[in-house]
């Protein structure tokens, strides 16, 4: 908690000691070098959908909920060496509100534009979609199965990514949920005329668990304490993507075609059998991706995406209904600060019983006010599955609609 208190009081400070312009930045200068920057993002969700009552039977509910709410620090020491702290909305209420907590803390050390290092708390490159920004996406959140990386739980989500699906969860998830804990080495520059690359190498803490031993009286003595090991490259043609994260539409300001591959891989995530003889699961978890933004002659701009992945945990019993492949493919028209979409994703697990097959079909539309600065976005999505997902049902219906802001 001193870590929030301490960013919170900063942010503070820093907007009683300047003044800023709408959607422009909060900015300190310290000396010709160093500065810090000052920033926010806040996502507020109206969301309808199925949920069980007390009868259990599935039946129409609303609700609200903030996605993300977000304050971060950048600070640049020289402009070479940048830390950058992140605070999230914890989701379980304290009192008057909802409790906070740091995201993301890292040190930024550039060497070279291919040589850049990023120690602390901060995102795997598992997929692209883990690397591409919470802040710019095209549809209302990340495809469901974008999800199936390690830290993020080896699981598949719905409701536009706000809901597990019930028997496609792994179990794992790292010791501090979603990002992880270590090293990246980064790099990105052109080769060629109209041609540019960039490559992640990350080791990191990963996932340490005992497992469900079958002797009660298992100790952590029998956790292996391996690394987490990730890695992405990316080749684009014409304009670059070249900073660590990505957009999902660039809304006709960048002309690009990418392509990409990830690969995710940990051994001993978990630990199953009796105490005496336990069995260690290894995981692995592979991703290839395209990605075009294209202007267009008429004034607008259409944006696709797709990506394959497949998880491995070598068949291990209780991990099937999460290990499989799937894909998922989006795409969007963007005109006139408007921007229809749609999105179709699909996961086959490996799970003798079918439960685990999962897929999604999304369409949408976005008004942009500022950009991804400031814009409203209307959804509806199906989800549907071999087995039941809600009650006795296989398919559940959602309709979000979603403020987002960010700077």
């Amino acid at each position: 908690m001193s870590q929030i208190r301490a960013c919170l009081a900063m942010s503070a400070l820093a907007a009683l000691l300047i003044s800023a312009p709408a959607f422009g930045g909060a900015k300190v200068t310290i000396d010709d070098e160093s500065k810090i920057d000052i920033g926010f993002r806040v996502q507020a969700l109206t969301i309808v959908t199925d949920e069980l009552d007390e009868n259990g039977d599935a039946t129409k509910t609303a609700d609200w909920k903030v996605r993300r709410g977000r304050l971060r620090i950048t600070g640049m020491i020289t402009p070479d060496v940048t830390a950058f702290i992140q605070t999230d909305v914890g989701g379980a209420a304290n009192g008057s509100g909802q409790s906070a907590r740091v995201i993301d803390a890292y040190v930024q050390m550039k060497a070279d534009p291919w040589a850049q290092i990023y120690m602390g708390l901060n995102m795997p490159p598992s997929n692209r979609q883990n690397v591409t920004s919470s802040g710019a996406p095209m549809t209302m959140d990340r495809p469901g199965i974008a999800y199936k990386s390690l830290t993020w739980g080896g699981r598949m989500l719905r409701t536009f990514s706000n809901n597990t699906i019930s028997g496609t969860s792994s179990g794992l998830a790292s010791d501090v949920a979603v990002r992880d804990l270590g090293v990246t080495l980064f790099g990105a520059g052109k080769v060629g005329e109209k041609a540019s690359l960039k490559y992640y190498l990350g080791v990191y803490d990963g996932v340490n668990q005992s497992g469900a031993a079958a002797d009660t009286t298992a100790t952590l003595t029998n956790r292996k304490d391996t690394p987490h090991v990730s890695a992405r490259v990316q080749l684009n043609f014409f304009d670059a993507e070249s900073g660590y994260y990505n957009s999902a539409t660039y809304l006709g300001k960048k002309k690009t075609v990418g392509i990409g591959a990830s690969v995710d891989q940990q051994s001993d995530v978990s630990i199953g059998g009796p105490f005496a003889n336990p069995t260690y699961v290894d995981y692995l978890y592979y991703t290839v991706d395209f990605f075009a933004d294209l202007p267009l002659e008429s004034g607008g701009a259409l944006t696709a995406e797709g990506g394959w992945m497949m998880l491995d945990f070598d068949d291990a019993a209780g991990f099937t209904g999460a290990q499989g492949s799937g894909f998922y493919g989006q795409a969007g028209y963007f005109v006139n600060n408007w921007q229809p979409w749609a999105a179709f994703e699909m996961w086959s697990s490996d799970a003798t019983n079918d439960v685990g097959n999962v897929n999604q079909f999304r369409v949408g539309v976005t008004r942009f006010l500022k950009g991804h600065n400031a814009n409203i976005k209307l959804g509806f999505e199906q989800t549907s599955s071999d087995t039941p997902i809600l009650g006795t049902e296989d398919s559940v219906n959602a309709i979000v609609l979603g403020m987002f802001t960010t700077y």
